[in-house]
């Protein structure tokens, strides 16, 4: 058989049908904000949960270990997606006793476009390419809470509080890149590199008001009030390397790889809107900060990760382990300043560094995955995996109480994932289902539109009285076509 990867038609329709898979959008959820692994990527290796360490059945080795690649035989395409995700994530008390921060949503479509080249003359040497939607969360908070209470201490009797908290945070990240991998030892050993071109977006929106009335008349004047807004848009463009490790004996696997922090590229900007109104008369409180700083450079640093994965492959079932660590990445100003790029407003000069600020720092973690796979016949096989998602934000250096964090993600996640490989000599066809679980007790709320005054500045003392349950359930599916078959 001719290779048809030095046919001109082939390259016309490869890129015709990875053209019309990039316009499709990528797929949201509103999971957490600070875990690595809310989403896998690939056809069989998401429904292994993630344990592709050590080999995978489809081209998403670009991403978990390219030293891979260079085991996979024939010139192909990989379509991978989500279908859907419904989410629901409620947060007991998160704005105070008896109201619920809650959101649901359902949505979905791909993520991960990737190839496989390969040429008949030297068939244990790969190239690879791939698109991925590494992330695109999305989630929204928005309650209001209006009730007679004595606000106004000084003030007998009780007055009509309105409150609203909004929360809102969109970030996009998508991986673009291509990588090589070569065969050694006998073509028992690979060794693969691909890079990545990163590009971030985020949207952050945290908005709060208070006020107090005499009374619950239309239009009537507030004796007191409290806003709070701030306004976070940040764009980051950065590079990323992986270099994998990958060892295939007749019924044992082991696959090792590295992951480099991010090198980010001077060339997105960022913005940073913040502003804080007091009028409380009775008090003598009148205070206006505000912040407001646009076309600034920004920095999104990543830890070091390492991932080790072994497997055993045998005619009926086979098992899948991974373990991957990530290292500390210490306190950081997501913004890098420069003269010319800011603009302040009415800003006390001992709160001039901490205002035009936005922070974040992430803790080691480590997480593991298990899948497994069970031949079901000649041509359908079941895959299943199970795996851990430490949430890797550092409470501990960084408490969100007296920082300003784009995020409010707390949770631990838990993984589980079911379905099934049909495969026929040209074909690879993959559904399947997954669960996400979160769940904690005792953290601090969001916000308290419950128990306000004057004294506390028209919003009450947050507690640890809250109860957040986050689930998710998905719909997965992937589509394999190889354009050539390397006969032996």
């Amino acid at each position: 058989m001719i290779n048809s990867f030095n046919k001109p038609v082939f390259f016309i329709r490869h890129h015709i049908i990875v053209l019309l898979c990039l316009i499709l959008p990528g797929f949201h959820s509103s999971a957490q904000d600070v875990n690595y692994w809310v989403s896998q990527v690939g056809n069989t290796s998401s429904l292994l949960a993630g344990a592709a360490i050590s080999g995978t059945f489809d081209n998403s080795g670009i991403f978990y270990n390219p030293g891979s690649l260079a085991f996979v035989e024939n010139t192909g395409i990989s379509l991978s997606g989500n279908a859907f995700y419904f989410n629901v994530y409620n947060i007991i008390n998160g704005a105070g006793d008896g109201i619920d921060l809650k959101t649901t949503g359902l949505t979905g479509a791909p993520s991960l476009i990737s190839g496989v080249l390969k040429n008949k003359k030297n068939p244990d040497f790969s190239i690879t390419y791939a698109v991925i939607n590494m992330n695109l969360y999305s989630n929204l908070f928005t309650v209001r809470n209006s009730m007679k209470y004595d606000v106004i201490g000084s003030v007998p009797g009780d007055e009509y509080y309105v409150g609203i908290y909004k929360y809102s945070n969109y970030f996009r990240e998508d991986w673009v890149g291509a990588g090589i991998s070569q065969k050694f030892f006998h073509s028992r050993f690979g060794i693969g590199i691909s890079q990545f071109i990163a590009m971030r977006t985020q949207n952050y929106l945290r908005n709060a008001s208070g006020q107090a009335f005499e009374t619950d008349e239309p239009y009537s004047s507030p004796m007191a009030s409290h806003t709070i807004y701030n306004d976070f848009i940040f764009r980051n463009i950065s590079f990323v390397w992986k270099i994998g490790f990958n060892l295939q004996m007749d019924k044992f696997r082991l696959g090792f790889v590295v992951t480099t922090p991010k090198a980010n590229l001077p060339i997105l900007n960022g913005r940073l809107v913040r502003n804080d109104y007091v009028d409380i008369p009775s008090i003598d409180a009148l205070v206006y900060k505000s912040t407001f700083v646009e076309k600034t450079p920004t920095i999104h640093r990543t830890p070091w990760m390492f991932d080790f994965g072994a497997s055993v492959i045998r005619e009926k079932n086979s098992v899948y382990l991974r373990l991957m660590t990530a290292t500390r990445v210490k306190k950081y100003n997501m913004f890098k300043y420069t003269r010319g790029n800011q603009e302040y407003i009415n800003l006390p000069p001992d709160e001039d560094d901490p205002y035009k600020s936005m922070w974040t720092a992430l803790r080691p973690v480590v997480n593991f995955s298990i899948g497994y796979s069970r031949k079901l016949s000649k041509n359908l096989s079941f895959l299943g995996g199970i795996s851990s998602d430490m949430n890797a934000y550092d409470e501990k250096n960084l408490p969100r109480e007296t920082n300003y964090v784009p995020s409010i993600g707390y949770l631990d996640l838990y993984h589980l994932t079911a379905g099934t490989l049909w495969y026929e000599k040209r074909y690879r066809l993959t559904v399947g289902f997954s669960y996400t679980l979160g769940f904690s007790k005792y953290d601090m709320q969001q916000i308290n539109l419950t128990s306000p005054s004057d004294e506390t500045l028209l919003f009450g003392i947050n507690d640890n009285s809250t109860v957040t349950r986050y689930n998710q359930l998905g719909f997965h599916f992937g589509f394999t076509y190889l354009f050539s078959l390397i006969e032996k």
